[in-house]
């Protein structure tokens, strides 16, 4: 992990951190940054293409469901996230083999 200090912040210009800056490499285009984890997470899905794969089809139901439940738990405090997603998982049947 690397660690950011305020001062490089400040010269990186960076407000927050995690932070995403993307450029399109045009010279008259400014970069735009998000930081935003769910936003960041499906932006490098994209790069990857792996968006389809780890959120779904766009606009597709399966998609606003995984949104959703990531920023529902992104306002969680640990304990109360390891009970929500126990809850969850205890809803749920799996078939492995």
């Amino acid at each position: 992990m690397v660690v950011v200090s305020p001062a490089d912040q400040k010269t990186l210009k960076i407000a927050e951190v995690p932070m995403l800056v993307k450029s399109t490499g045009n010279e008259d285009e400014e970069p735009v940054s998000c930081s935003n984890p769910i936003t960041i997470m499906m932006e490098i899905s994209k790069a990857a293409y792996l968006d389809d794969i780890l959120f779904g089809k766009k606009n597709s139901k399966e998609r606003l469901e995984i949104v959703s439940f990531i920023e529902q738990t992104t306002r969680m405090e640990a304990e109360e996230l390891v009970t929500f997603i126990n809850k969850h998982l205890a809803m749920r049947m799996f078939m492995i083999g």
